[in-house]
């Protein structure tokens, strides 16, 4: 990722309960390919994704909002088939806490 807009840095559970840490990176949304109203925005989720496309937009804000979006999803997909995800003190990382809740219906 050429350039980092925004990093957190949380904890998971291996399945041995051993604690490793997570990196969460969301780069800055560039304009993508030959079209001109179509944006990409690149995305990290360390180590749990390894080979995550960049996430496409209508333009810059939609690609960073789907961006952010992307990895709140993957995030959640970690928790439901494995562990919670942690700060580093050990309270739990709240996947809501940011007002951009994804509905379940």
């Amino acid at each position: 990722m050429k350039e980092v807009l925004a990093t957190t840095e949380l904890f998971g559970e291996s399945k041995d309960r051993e604690r490793f840490p997570i990196r969460v990176q969301i780069g800055r949304p560039y304009l993508s390919g030959t079209e001109p109203d179509t944006w990409a925005c690149p995305v990290a989720v360390d180590p749990l994704y390894t080979h995550l496309r960049d996430i496409a937009g209508g333009d810059s804000f939609s690609s960073l909002m789907f961006s952010q979006s992307h990895c709140d999803l993957s995030s959640r997909e970690f928790c439901s088939v494995r562990r919670p995800i942690n700060h580093d003190d050990g309270t739990a990382y709240s996947l809501d806490a940011y007002g951009l809740k994804i509905s379940d219906k």
